[in-house]
């Protein structure tokens, strides 16, 4: 495994690559898992170009220059110069010559005085020009993983004072849909981070309530804060209460950040509000414990 965003975010004596975080959700998704594979490795190749020249124009690329470089096959480089004339993230310069356009998201945003600004939601991965494809894309599959956790984080600290909200509770499933990779793949993720010391997990736990005990059924949601059994058989009715996570090494988390183009004075922590982590990586269960404001 390479020595990484995880254990390399030297923020401040290594140089470091703005990427956003809503294009690299985008690119994590496909129809077919080989499709999210190929997507992912495309937007580390975007990555790894960036990374060799700070005006993100890369002359004369060969297949061989990739299969020595990138510590790749013959086939996977001639598809990544392949999609160089078909995907949106280059613009081909004709004679031999391409550039990865842009990161940044050029749409307008009004702040609460209507004043515009340009910005987005983006994560720091440090700059070093002699990374594998396969260093970048397990760094990228981390930036996801890790991402969950922060989004959770970030939203216990921003909930009403009489609303009931169980932090950094996270299911497998919403790894997995985040990540967009298979239960062994996400475990294997999350046995690495925690041990390399980044994230801690508890275990999950189950609870079962018997209806024919007086109270009991209430006394474990109200313990929990929950308003429903998870499912239930018969008279016997069970709660899982999922691992819950935190993040242990801060520099992951202080390497997402809401910024603001051309304003480096005004970059700031995302906080909850507006372009939050909630509101990218958004939760399609109730059990997930996303908890709003």
């Amino acid at each position: 495994m390479p020595t990484h965003f995880l254990e390399s975010f030297h923020f401040f004596i290594m140089r470091t690559l703005s990427i956003r975080m809503d294009l690299v959700r985008q690119y994590a998704y496909g129809a077919t898992p080989q499709e999210v594979k190929q997507r992912k490795e495309l937007l580390c190749f975007a990555i790894w170009c960036k990374m060799q020249h700070s005006n993100s124009v890369m002359f004369q690329l060969t297949k061989k220059d990739l299969k020595e470089r990138l510590g790749i096959g013959y086939d996977k480089a001639k598809r990544l110069i392949n999609q160089v004339n078909e995907d949106s993230l280059f613009t081909n310069l004709g004679n031999g010559r391409f550039i990865v356009n842009t990161f940044k998201d050029k749409e307008i945003k009004y702040n609460r005085k209507q004043g515009t600004y340009n910005g987005a939601l983006v994560c720091k991965m440090p700059v070093k020009k002699d990374f594998t494809l396969k260093e970048i894309y397990s760094i990228l599959n981390n930036i996801l993983y890790t991402f969950v956790i922060c989004g959770a984080e970030d939203n216990s600290f921003n909930v009403d004072y009489n609303s009931v909200c169980i932090p950094m509770q996270l299911t497998t499933k919403k790894f997995m849909s985040v990540v967009n990779m298979g239960y062994g793949s996400v475990s294997r993720i999350k046995k690495q981070l925690i041990s390399r010391g980044k994230i801690k997990s508890s275990f999950a736990e189950q609870h079962v309530a018997d209806d024919r005990i007086e109270g009991q059924k209430e006394l474990i949601l109200q313990r929990f804060g929950r308003k429903l059994f998870t499912y239930s058989k018969g008279h016997f009715h069970y709660l899982i209460i999922p691992c819950s996570y935190s993040i242990e090494d801060r520099r992951i988390s202080d390497s997402f950040m809401f910024q603001i183009y051309d304003y480096e004075k005004n970059k700031y922590r995302c906080n909850g509000k507006g372009n939050s982590f909630a509101n990218i990586i958004g939760s399609d269960d109730p059990h997930d414990n996303f908890c709003g404001g």
